[in-house]
């Protein structure tokens, strides 16, 4: 099979954040996709092994945000290569609270609420269907 096709597939870059025991987590992602539009359910792909994971299943919601081309790389490269166990990625970055989940504001096109309706496992990764509430 040839896999060239995956290359020219468009990806988006996100911000995944949520809470584990109080504390800030998050994780760049590269692959969320909408489900349906009246209900407002979106599909999220991340590792099994990323920490994030791990602590959207505990708290069952997160906040996405949506990063621009006016987005500092900065932020790609910590929340795209640190684990949320070992450093607090929000230090150093406008952020803001709504919904007890804390927002990457670093230039952002906007930002997604979502709220766990179910995790389908596949492979590596878990791919978490939410609704966005705000």
């Amino acid at each position: 099979m040839d896999k060239s096709f995956f290359k020219d597939m468009t990806y988006g870059m996100f911000v995944v954040s949520t809470k584990d025991e109080g504390r800030d987590v998050g994780c760049f992602v590269n692959t969320i996709c909408q489900i349906t539009s009246q209900s407002m359910i979106i599909a999220v792909s991340l590792n099994k092994s990323n920490f994030t994971n791990f602590a959207i299943k505990k708290h069952k919601s997160f906040a996405v945000s949506v990063l621009s081309t006016k987005t500092k790389p900065e932020v790609i490269g910590k929340f795209g290569y640190f684990s949320s166990k070992d450093v607090n990625k929000f230090d150093g970055f406008k952020c803001f609270e709504t919904n007890n989940l804390t927002v990457i504001d670093e230039n952002i096109c906007g930002y997604k609420i979502c709220e766990l309706v179910d995790v389908v496992s596949v492979d590596t990764h878990d791919i978490f269907l939410v609704r966005v509430v705000d």
